[in-house]
């Protein structure tokens, strides 16, 4: 059994639906291009979660909300991307899906993004992943000033965890509504 403490970013409008129903998972769409596949979505870091709810509010003009959430699942159950061997086991999955496609004359429309998702998505639900995580590295760097650098090329990386399924979110709290008594709470 793996335990991760993650934050989910959000906004106020996703908050209240959060509130009263728990975390729940939309159907997939074909013009879904979510990084992980179809899942909630949590950062292991607080300040990743928070700084995504805020560039979110902003964009639907809402208010930004952080939940706190432990995910847990088996060790089997769990595929990081982190490691090279679980790479190594995609790259061999998505010759054989492509394969698999061509043969059943399916064309999946659209970008890599949504590609991708798809792919990831049959993946995750071939083997039973119920939390898939990789580290993202931003493409920009910030410096003691808060200016952009590319010079020293040392990168922020963000860890996403990715949980197909929300029986793996346990003990969910809310610690950031910019709503609610200076925004912690």
């Amino acid at each position: 059994m793996k335990t991760y403490k993650g934050y989910h970013g959000t906004v106020s409008n996703y908050a209240k639906k959060i509130e009263t129903d728990g975390f729940t998972i939309k159907p997939s769409k074909p013009e879904d291009d979510h990084w992980l596949g179809h899942g909630i979505y949590f950062y292991e870091d607080y300040e990743d979660a928070r700084y995504w709810a805020e560039s979110k509010s902003k964009k639907k003009q809402q208010t930004p909300v952080v939940y706190k959430a432990t995910l847990e699942a088996n060790d089997e159950d769990i595929f990081d991307l982190d490691i090279k061997m679980n790479v190594i086991k995609l790259a061999e999955y998505e010759e054989e899906y492509s394969k698999f496609l061509k043969e059943m004359g399916i064309i999946i429309k659209g970008t890599d993004k949504q590609y991708r998702c798809t792919l990831l998505d049959s993946y995750k639900k071939e083997f039973a992943i119920m939390i898939i995580s990789y580290t993202f590295e931003n493409r920009w760097s910030w410096t003691e000033n808060n200016t952009k650098s590319n010079v020293i090329d040392i990168k922020f990386k963000k860890k996403q965890l990715c949980a197909t399924n929300s029986s793996v979110i346990k003990g969910m709290c809310k610690v950031f509504d910019s709503e609610e008594s200076g925004g912690i709470v």
